[in-house]
């Protein structure tokens, strides 16, 4: 494959990265999101505790004590200190329904733009989705259709190294109309 389509890929805390392909379709990253999970799980395995030094300590250990076990503290913490930008890691994936407040949303986006594929519909407003597309183009998948402005849409093209993301560009911008 060529060199452009090759990521690389952090097993957490382990220090060792592993090369992958980007995939043609969401089943292929959706083969490699359970890859990174599968590889942080019997990491995990081995640990008799998520070490804090780890970029990844929020999300594993979130995960790990489940939804029904967290505060609002421990999520404003988790918020203010977790800054992977790894696709496979978008922390509001692992923070419960009740502490995704708009601020807390506002910041996941603002460091991993994928987050807002997690944000509740509530939240998904032309400035939640600016800043998630700033943050990263392909979260432009995960914007509402009648807010995919073409602005946004070419910051999203100029941002994202991934081909795909032209599905989710609007046709009429395609063909050179706003």
């Amino acid at each position: 494959p060529p060199a452009d389509s090759r990521v690389p890929f952090l097993i957490p805390m382990t220090g060792a990265c592993e090369m992958y392909d980007y995939g043609e379709n969401e089943s292929d990253v959706g083969w490699k999101k359970k890859r990174f999970n599968k590889n942080a799980e019997l990491f995990m395995k081995g640990q008799k505790e998520i070490r804090k030094e780890s970029p990844f300590y929020w999300y594993l250990y979130l995960k790990k004590i489940g939804k029904n076990n967290q505060t609002k503290e421990m999520v404003e913490q988790a918020i203010g200190e977790f800054n992977v930008e790894n696709p496979y890691c978008p922390i509001l994936e692992v923070i419960s329904n009740k502490y995704r407040t708009r601020d807390v949303c506002m910041i996941a986006v603002s460091r991993n733009g994928l987050n807002l594929k997690y944000v509740p519909p509530k939240f998904r407003d032309a400035d939640m989705c600016s800043t998630a597309v700033e943050s990263d183009g392909r979260a432009l998948e995960y914007v509402p259709e009648c807010d995919r402005s073409y602005e946004l849409c070419l910051a999203a093209i100029h941002d994202s190294f991934a081909y795909y993301i032209l599905e989710y560009v609007p046709k009429n911008y395609k063909k050179g109309t706003k």
